[in-house]
């Protein structure tokens, strides 16, 4: 069991090295751009690409991001 529990801790101490890495590298505004070119972008404010909004709801900062209509938020990885 103590095996187990080592190489648990061992992988979130991994993953948590790659979120750094991917938090770094990536800003929310490049992730919207690139997984949905066609969203007219405002002042870091579209359509909701999660619900498939029509108007400015969504916002989002470099690291973050809301809907303020479905309640989406997240960073960058989610």
């Amino acid at each position: 069991m103590g095996i187990l529990s080592d190489f648990q801790a061992e992988r979130k101490v991994e993953w948590s090295y790659i979120a750094d890495a991917i938090h770094d590298a990536v800003s929310m505004g490049e992730a919207i751009a690139e997984y949905t070119p066609q969203l007219p972008i405002r002042n870091r404010r579209c359509p909701c690409p999660l619900h498939n909004g029509k108007d400015f709801n969504f916002s989002f900062t470099d690291h973050g991001y809301k809907c303020f209509v479905c309640g989406a938020s997240g960073d960058v990885i989610a």
